[in-house]
C-alpha cells in the first residue's frame, strides 16, 4: 500500500467521524427544545403567583436601595425604571442581570379586561444577556518588611552581571516566562548531563588551563588595588610567621624551664630580632627611638641623612612592628633630616618629628601619604636651628608640645594649628654660672676667681642637647647641654625669679647626650631623680633641688678663697635631705657653689655610674621595675643595671654592635628594650623576668639603697674635702 492511498485512508476515516459527531449533536438539541416545550406549558399555571413573587422582590429590592416601594397601579415600564434608577455605583459595577419570567396566557386572557381600564405602559426592554471573559490575576500579598535596632548582618544578594545585563521582560509573571525558564533548565540540564557523559566516557583526558597574555598579566600585577591587596596580605602572613617563631612548639614541659638542651639558660637578655631593610635604612644613622603608647607592638625611629648616593628624601621615619622586621609598617618622609620622633600619647596614630632645618612636622598613619599633613613654617617665629628634643605635656584635652632646638630655644605648640608657637622662651645663662659650670672639679678660690673674671661678659647661649619634664609636671624641665651642666628652667615667671634658668646641676666633663627621669609609681614616687649620661664616659644619678631662697652668705663665702672649701663644705653637709652631692670621674669631691650675684645654685650628682667604656649616648628607665635603667655607649655594648642588685657593676653586658650605639629605649611592659645603632640597625631584645620583672618588695629594697647611697656618698665627699682642706688644695 502505497503512501497516497494510506493517506485518504485516514482523510475517509476522519470525515466519517465527523459525521456521527454532527448526528450526535443535532439529536442532542431536539431533546432539548422539547425538554423546554414541557416546562412552559407546566408554568403557565403557576404565572399568577410568579408575578405576585416578583412584586414582592422588587418591594425588598427598593427597602435595599433605600427607596418607597413601587405603586401597584404602576406600569411595568416605572418599575424597571425605578429599579434601574436605584441601582448604587457598587451594585452596577457588579452587571446584576434579571432573567424574564414565564406568562401563563390562561392569566393573562382573564386579566386582560382589568388590564384595558389601566393605562397603557411602554413596552417592557429585554435584557440581553452576554457572555463575558473573566481574567483571574494572582497577585502576592504586599510583603511587610520589620526592622530592629540590632546590626543587620545578613548577606544581601546580588545579581550577576548576566543577570543585571537581562530585559526587565524576562523578570515578569506569566506564561512565557514559566515556559522560557523551563526550556533553560533543560537546556542546562542536558549540558550538564552531555558534560558528565564526556567526562565518563573520556576520563583521562583533562582540560587545559587557560593561558591569559602576558600583556594582561602585567596590567593585574601593576594594578594599584593588586598591589595593596598583596602588601596586606604579605604582612598578614608575615606577621603569622614570626608570631608562631617566638613559641616553642617542641619544648617539653615536664623538665625544668632553666634548661635549654643540656645546659642551664643564664643569659638574662636574648635578642628577638633586628628591623633593617637596604631600602630605606642603609646607609643612615638612628637618631631616636619611641614606642607607641597604646600599640605595645609598635615603635617608631628617624634616621639621618643618607652617606650614600640616593635620590630618596634626606628625612627618614620608619614605624616597625615587633612581628615584621624585614619591612616598616609605615614610611614616612622629609625634606630635612628628622633628629627627634615620638607618637603622640594623646593620639597614637600621630607621629611627631623634629627636624634639622627647624621645622615641626607631623605625620598620620590612617592617611596613606608618607608626606606631613601639618608643618610649620620656615620663619624666624619658631625654630631656626635643629631641633634636638621634643616633648608632650598636659592632659588628653589640654595638651602642648615643647620643642627645644641647639640654640637653646624652647618652644610650645598645640598640634592643631603649627602656623605659630604659642610661647617662645630664649634660654640664657648669667656669665658666672657659664664659668663655673666650665671647671666642675675646681672648687675654692679657682671657681670663685672664675666666676669673679666671667662677671663682666655678656650672658652665654644655652647649647639644647635634650630635656625632660618630671611626671605630672609641666612649668619645670630639665635640659642637658653641650657645655656638660644640666639646667633647671622654669617656663612661667614665678614670685621670686623670671621665667627661664632657675638652677645648675654640675657634674659631667662633656657634653649630656641623654636625660631621663624616673617613672612615676603609685607603689612609691621617685619622680624627683634622673639620669643624665654624656660623652665623659659616665652615667650620673641626680636629684632635683628644692627651690630655697639665696643668702648673702653663700655668696661671701663663694668668693673666699679656702673659705670658700670649708663654706662648700658645710653647705654640702647641711644639704643631705635636699640636693645631694657625689664624686666626679676623677674622685675628687664636689660641692654645690653658689655664683656671685646670680642667685643660682649648683647642684652636685646623687651617685656616678664609671663602668662604661666609651661615650655613654643614652640612658633610660625601665618603666616597671623601680630599680633597672638601661644605657649604651660608643662601643657597641648595652648594660642593663638593677642597683637593688649591686650599685657599682652592671648586672648584664651585651655586645649588641661593632659600631656605637645611638639611642635606647624601653617597651611600656618593660619587657623588652630597643637599641638604635650607628648602622642604621634597631635591634630588639627580650629581658628576663626573673632578673628584671619588678618584685613586690622591690620599692622598698630601693629606698634603702638610695639612702644607702647618699650616705656613702656624702661620707666619701666630706673625707676628701677634709683631706684637700689639710693640705691647702
Amino acid at each position: 500500500m502505497s503512501t497516497m492511498e494510506r493517506r485518504k485512508q485516514e482523510l475517509e476515516l476522519k470525515r466519517q467521524k465527523l459525521e456521527e459527531l454532527r448526528r450526535a449533536r443535532e439529536q442532542r438539541r431536539q431533546a432539548s427544545t422539547h425538554a423546554s416545550d414541557g416546562a412552559a406549558a407546566s408554568s403557565s399555571s403557576t404565572s399568577s403567583a410568579s408575578r405576585r413573587a416578583n412584586s414582592n422582590i422588587d418591594d425588598l429590592v427598593n427597602s435595599v436601595l433605600q427607596e418607597r416601594p413601587s405603586s401597584r397601579t404602576s406600569s411595568r415600564d416605572g418599575e424597571g425604571q425605578g429599579l434601574a434608577s436605584g441601582l448604587s455605583p457598587e451594585l452596577g459595577s457588579r452587571n446584576l442581570t434579571f432573567s424574564p419570567v414565564p406568562v401563563d396566557p390562561v392569566a393573562s386572557a382573564a386579566a386582560a379586561p382589568a388590564a384595558s381600564a389601566a393605562p397603557v405602559a411602554a413596552p417592557r426592554p429585554t435584557l440581553q444577556l452576554q457572555a463575558s471573559e473573566v481574567v483571574v490575576l494572582d497577585m502576592a500579598p504586599v510583603e511587610k518588611v520589620y526592622y530592629s535596632k540590632e546590626l543587620q548582618t545578613d548577606d544581601v544578594w546580588m545579581p550577576t552581571e548576566e543577570e543585571a545585563r537581562a530585559p526587565l521582560a524576562n523578570n515578569g509573571v506569566g506564561s512565557e516566562t514559566h515556559e522560557v525558564t523551563a526550556a533553560n533548565h533543560a537546556a542546562t540540564a542536558a549540558a550538564e548531563d552531555a558534560a558528565a557523559a564526556a567526562n565518563q566516557t573520556e576520563p583521562d583526558e583533562e582540560q587545559a588551563p587557560r593561558e591569559i597574555p602576558e600583556e594582561i598579566k602585567k596590567a593585574i600585577v601593576g594594578s594599584e588595588p593588586f598591589l595593596e591587596f598583596f602588601d596586606h596580605s604579605s604582612r598578614i602572613i608575615e606577621k603569622a610567621l614570626n608570631a608562631a617563631d617566638t613559641f616553642d612548639f617542641l619544648r617539653d614541659y615536664s623538665i625544668s624551664a632553666d634548661y635549654v638542651g643540656n645546659e642551664i639558660d643564664q643569659s638574662p637578655v636574648k635578642l628577638l630580632n633586628h628591623a633593617f631593610n637596604d631600602h630605606y635604612t642603609k646607609g643612615r644613622t638612628v637618631a631616636s627611638i619611641a614606642w607607641n603608647p597604646r600599640f605595645p607592638e609598635l615603635y617608631v625611629a628617624s634616621y639621618t641623612k643618607s652617606t650614600l648616593p640616593t635620590t630618596e628624601a634626606d628625612g627618614l621615619v620608619l614605624v616597625w612592628n615587633v612581628l615584621m622586621p624585614t619591612r616598616p609598617e609605615f614610611v614616612f618622609t622629609c625634606q630635612s633630616e628628622v633628629l627627634t620622633t615620638r607618637f603622640s600619647e594623646f593620639h597614637p596614630h600621630l607621629v611627631i618629628g623634629g627636624t634639622y632645618s627647624g621645622q615641626i612636622v607631623l605625620w598620620d598613619t590612617r592617611t596613606k601619604s608618607s608626606s606631613p599633613i601639618l608643618k610649620t613654617p620656615l620663619s624666624a617665629a619658631g625654630h631656626t636651628h635643629p631641633v634636638t628634643s621634643c616633648a608632650l605635656v598636659g592632659s588628653e584635652h589640654a595638651h602642648q608640645l615643647v620643642t627645644a632646638s641647639s640654640d637653646g630655644t624652647l618652644c610650645a605648640w598645640q598640634l592643631d594649628m603649627l602656623a605659630q608657637p604659642q610661647e617662645v622662651l630664649e634660654l640664657v645663662v648669667p656669665p658666672a654660672l657659664a664659668a663655673v659650670s666650665r671647671h666642675p672639679g675646681t672648687g675654692g678660690s679657682s671657681s670663685a676667681a672664675a666666676a669673679i673674671s666671667a662677671a663682666a661678659a655678656g650672658p652665654a647661649e644655652v647649647g639644647v642637647t635634650c630635656f625632660a619634664f618630671p611626671a605630672n609636671e609641666a612649668a619645670a624641665l630639665w635640659v642637658g647641654t653641650e657645655q656638660g651642666t644640666v639646667m633647671h628652667v622654669s617656663r612661667y615667671d614665678r614670685a621670686a625669679a623670671k621665667a627661664g634658668v632657675a638652677d645648675c646641676y654640675v657634674g659631667h666633663y662633656g657634653m649630656v647626650t641623654g636625660l631621663a627621669f624616673h617613672p612615676s609609681h603609685a607603689a612609691a614616687d621617685h619622680s624627683d631623680l634622673f639620669l643624665t649620661s654624656s660623652v665623659d664616659w659616665t652615667v650620673k644619678l641626680w636629684r632635683t633641688r628644692k627651690s630655697a631662697p639665696p643668702t648673702a652668705a653663700s655668696g661671701a663665702a663663694g668668693a673666699g678663697g679656702s673659705s670658700g672649701s670649708a663654706a662648700g663644705a658645710n653647705g654640702s653637709a647641711g644639704n643631705i635631705n635636699g640636693p645631694s652631692s657625689g664624686t666626679t670621674a676623677s674622685g675628687a669631691p664636689t660641692s654645690p657653689v653658689s655664683a656671685p650675684g646670680a642667685g643660682l645654685t649648683h647642684v652636685t650628682p646623687l651617685y656616678s655610674f664609671l663602668e662604661a667604656g666609651d661615650y655613654v649616648f643614652d640612658v633610660a628607665w625601665s618603666p616597671t621595675h623601680p630599680a633597672v635603667f638601661a644605657a649604651v655607649d660608643g662601643s657597641g655594648h648595652l648594660d642593663l643595671w638593677n642597683l637593688n642588685e649591686d650599685t657599682e657593676l652592671y648586672v648584664c653586658r651585651v655586645k649588641v654592635a661593632p659600631r656605637a650605639l645611638n639611642k635606647v629605649a624601653f617597651a611600656p611592659d618593660g619587657r623588652r628594650v630597643a637599641v638604635g645603632a650607628a648602622d642604621g640597625h634597631v635591634y630588639l631584645y627580650d629581658l628576663a623576668e626573673a632578673a628584671f620583672a619588678p618584685r613586690e618588695d622591690d620599692w622598698v629594697k630601693f629606698q634603702r639603697t638610695l639612702v644607702d647611697m647618699e650616705a656613702l656618698e656624702m661620707e666619701r665627699r666630706i673625707t676628701m674635702s677634709a683631706a684637700a682642706t689639710a693640705t691647702g688644695v
